[in-house]
């Protein structure tokens, strides 16, 4: 299916809300999030991929500000 919304984050500078785009193919989630103005100089783009276990969905992240090795997770109701 496909993934849209916002993201809701308290940091970077500070309170901030931005778009998401994505897809959820069987247990594989893929989503881009427009971090522009997040204090970064120009464009702020991150992608977001994670897998889907129960109600945890889990991965990493790359793009813009990330540091290699970093990762996330959304526990869903």
């Amino acid at each position: 299916g496909i993934v849209t919304g916002t993201s809701h984050w308290a940091c970077c500078p500070g309170q901030r809300d931005d778009p998401l785009q994505g897809t959820l193919t069987a247990v594989l989630l893929t989503v881009q999030r427009d971090c522009t103005g997040q204090g970064q100089p120009g464009t702020c783009h991150q992608t977001y991929t994670g897998t889907l276990f129960e109600n945890t969905i889990t991965g990493g992240i790359t793009g813009t500000g990330i540091v290699q090795g970093e990762d996330w997770t959304l526990y869903l109701k």
